[in-house]
């Protein structure tokens, strides 16, 4: 049998593909989020209409899962099996590119119709039809089939299957779950921070836009800071605020998962040094959205 022989070529088309469906997701996810506002159906006395509502949550949620499984465990338990005889290597390839942009049509278009339903449903009139709860059920579902088929086109089911065992044998799903699940908890939490904290962080905006602009406009009483061309309300939820809380998370279960790796009490300095990343990346956000505006 003739040896397998690395090819270097193939595995960056394929990290660069697996990146590019990231970017796909997240892009996804971003539109959905900033297009449609939840608090209407959170508000509107129906009892699908705060499941609908916080939905925004769970891509959240999956999203810090997978970036805490990768940083706890990646290298432990991300590879795959053992490759295939060198023979039909090539042709196996071929077909599972061949899979991956099928998996990929079909994800675009459940994702296609995600967005129409989401319309349909949060805006339209589905919403308000007496058959909203078997629409809300197939909007579910949707997004369910968008997501598999995400999953696939990125590798086969099977795969993540193998990948999901592993990380739960090596501690490291558990330790994501928690972070996942504390980081969105410590988010909602720390969001509120915005109103006691905010001002220093208009504040500081406000110095760095004086150092580029004289016509400043800046209410701190109303959270609006900016220029006379274009100025900006910070509400609490788009304040960033959340991101202290995320670090947070974070950063307990990094502490404990690397425990022996790591000097103590010095490794303590990282709460600090991350919130006051987080806190800095909150006002240099703000400032850029200003400055593009």
């Amino acid at each position: 049998m003739e040896p397998v022989l690395s090819q270097p070529g193939s595995t960056l088309r394929k990290h660069a593909t697996r990146a590019g469906l990231v970017v796909l997701l997240t892009a996804e996810s971003l539109a959905l989020t900033f297009r449609f506002d939840s608090q209407a159906l959170v508000d509107s006395g129906s009892w699908w209409g705060p499941l609908v509502g916080y939905a925004h949550y769970l891509p959240q949620a999956l999203m810090a899962l997978a970036a805490s499984a990768l940083v706890f465990g990646g290298r432990r338990w991300a590879g795959g099996s053992s490759p295939a005889p060198s023979s039909p290597r090539r042709q196996i390839g071929e077909t599972q590119r061949t899979s991956s942009w099928q998996f990929l049509a079909a994800h675009l278009a459940a994702f296609a119709a995600l967005a129409g339903l989401t319309w349909a449903v949060w805006e339209g009139p589905l919403g308000r039809s007496p058959l909203a709860p078997a629409w809300v059920t197939v909007w579910l579902a949707t997004g369910l089939a968008s997501l598999t088929f995400w999953a696939a086109a990125a590798q086969p089911l099977g795969a993540w299957a193998a990948q999901a065992r592993r990380a739960s044998r090596s501690g490291v799903l558990p330790a994501a779950a928690v972070v996942g699940a504390g980081a969105c908890v410590a988010g909602r939490l720390t969001g509120s921070l915005w109103r006691p904290m905010g001002e220093a962080t208009l504040w500081s905006v406000r110095g760095v836009l004086g150092l580029v602009f004289s016509d400043l406009v800046f209410d701190p009483e109303a959270a609006v800071v900016g220029t006379r061309a274009f100025h900006v309300e910070v509400a609490p939820s788009c304040s960033g605020y959340e991101g202290i809380g995320l670090i947070w998370a974070f950063l307990a279960v990094y502490l404990g998962f690397f425990r022996r790796e790591l000097r103590f009490p010095q490794a303590l300095w990282l709460l600090p040094i991350g919130t006051l990343v987080i806190w800095l990346a909150n006002v240099a956000r703000i400032t850029a959205l200003v400055v593009v505006g």
